[in-house]
């Protein structure tokens, strides 16, 4: 697994205004490693949402936190209207509902354009800021 600071850096790397929802993947990834301890071989994660830039970085930040790869068949994607991110694994789901407040903090950071520092800040939240978290067995 990636440690912290490696994976902030990685997502800082992106040559892309989308980084904070890349940081914001890459959070969420890092959850989905800790809830179910895997390789990523057993499981699956579908990537809700209405933007296909926004969704790719998502995708980008959860490769980069996890073991698992659109590639290899295991992130999936669907037209939502709402941005969300599901789970599956060894019979247990869960999923993360990003919070409405941060998506719309990141908008207004894309017409500031001050996204690297907007990134740092998202790494540096608790989980509750960044997103709902349920989870079914």
């Amino acid at each position: 697994m990636n440690r912290p600071d490696d994976l902030l850096l990685r997502a800082l790397e992106e040559e892309t205004e989308r980084r904070p929802m890349v940081v914001v993947g890459a959070r969420i990834g890092q959850q989905i490693q800790e809830l179910f301890d895997s390789s990523g071989s057993s499981g699956t994660i579908t990537v809700h949402g209405p933007g296909k830039e926004d969704v790719a970085a998502l995708i980008r930040g959860l490769e980069m936190a996890t073991s698992y790869s659109r590639a290899k068949g295991q992130i999936d994607w669907k037209m939502d209207k709402h941005y969300r991110i599901v789970s599956e694994c060894g019979g247990q789901q869960a999923e993360f509902e990003i919070l409405s407040s941060l998506l719309g903090t990141i908008d207004e950071s894309k017409e500031n354009r001050d996204e690297e520092a907007l990134a740092r800040q998202i790494w540096e939240l608790a989980s509750d800021e960044i997103y709902l978290l349920t989870i079914e067995e």
